[in-house]
C-alpha cells in the first residue's frame, strides 16, 4: 500500500509580521508569485497528483492512496496524524510526502519513523551473566549508533539528477 501525502493549507500570516507585499495578494512580479503559501507544497502536490495519475494507469499491484491534509505537517490539529488516528486504511507500507523541505534532497522527512527491531538472546541466571547467556538488550544497543548515523546524511547527486535540478532551478 503506497500513500502519497501532502498538506493543502497555508499557514496563517500573523498580525505584526513585516511583509513588503500583502501576504494574500498573490502578486506576480518578474515571473514570480509573491504571498503567503505561494510556494509551500504547490509543486509537491502537483508532483504527487501527477504520480498518482501515472501509477493509476499502470498495472501497479498494490493499493494506492492520495491524502491531502488541511493542516501543517506536524503540530496541526487536522494534519497527517489526525488522518492516521482516524482511519487505519490510510496506513501505508510506504509513504511519499511531497513536502519540499527547503528544496534540499533528502532520504527522509522531518517526522517520525516506526521501526520494529528484534534481537534474540539466550536466557541465563544472573549469576552466570556474561558466561552462559546472550544478552538481547546489549545486541540491540549496538544498533542505536547505526540508526543515529542516518541523521544528516548529505544529498548525493548523480550527473542526471544534477542536470535536472539545474534545469528546474532555471524556471
Amino acid at each position: 500500500h503506497l500513500v502519497l501525502n501532502g498538506h493543502l493549507d497555508t499557514f496563517p500570516a500573523e498580525v505584526g509580521e513585516e511583509w513588503t507585499i500583502p501576504p494574500y495578494s498573490g502578486l506576480v512580479k518578474e515571473g514570480r508569485i509573491y504571498g503567503r503559501g505561494a510556494g509551500d507544497m504547490k509543486g509537491g502536490l502537483a508532483a504527487l497528483l501527477y504520480c498518482f495519475a501515472k501509477i493509476s494507469q499502470t498495472s501497479f499491484n498494490g493499493r494506492l492512496t492520495f491524502t491531502g491534509t488541511s493542516d501543517e505537517e506536524t503540530g496541526g490539529e487536522w494534519g497527517a496524524l489526525w488522518l492516521l488516528n482516524k482511519d487505519d486504511r490510510l496506513h501505508g507500507d510506504a509513504v511519499l510526502n511531497g513536502e519540499p523541505s527547503g528544496l534540499t534532497v533528502r532520504i527522509g522527512e522531518k517526522s517520525r519513523v516506526s521501526i520494529i527491531l528484534e534481537a534474540k538472546g539466550k536466557a541465563a541466571h544472573g549469576s552466570f551473566a556474561g558466561y552462559v547467556g546472550e544478552n538481547a538488550i546489549m545486541k540491540m544497543v549496538r544498533v542505536l549508533p547505526l540508526i543515529e548515523s542516518l541523521q544528516g546524511t548529505p544529498a548525493v547527486f548523480t550527473k542526471e539528477t544534477r542536470a535536472l535540478t539545474e534545469e528546474v532551478m532555471k524556471g
